[in-house]
């Protein structure tokens, strides 16, 4: 039952943070024309997904999961030269105009806040006597 448990908990979680992201793209950079301020909230995401997990002290797997989740989640579908015009023709018209690589420049955020996090939050730093302790 733990087992089930655990696979609907990072289900959970990683469909939270995937709409998270996906509502803040869809509010800060689409409708308020902010990508720089998507891209420091999207790593403020993966960071605090980690920050939440240690606090509730949940196995590291959990927002390990999640965090691949939602981040497979929000990768762009493959593209043709058709959809890549089109989609820089709706970012030409906010005023953007790379906004294709500062979504993935947000999506980098998010994988690299991540991987901080899971560094910071679940890391360990042991001597050469066996001891170990945690960095947080």
């Amino acid at each position: 039952m733990d087992m089930v448990l655990s696979i609907i908990g990072i289900l959970a979680l990683g469909f939270f943070v995937n709409v998270v992201l996906k509502q803040t793209y869809n509010f800060i950079f689409y409708l308020g024309g902010k990508p720089f301020l998507w891209v420091l909230v999207a790593a403020a995401v993966g960071g605090l997904l980690w920050f939440v997990s240690a606090a509730f002290n949940w196995s590291v797997s959990i927002p390990a999961l999640a965090a691949a989740i939602a981040f497979f989640m929000n990768l762009p579908p493959r593209s043709t030269p058709q959809s890549k015009t089109q989609a820089n023709e709706i970012y030409a018209e906010m005023g953007l105009k790379h906004g294709a690589l500062l979504y993935r420049v947000g999506l980098g955020g998010f994988v690299v806040s991540s991987v901080v996090g899971w560094v910071v939050f679940y890391g360990q730093s042991c001597s050469s006597a066996g001891e170990c302790s945690g960095f947080f």
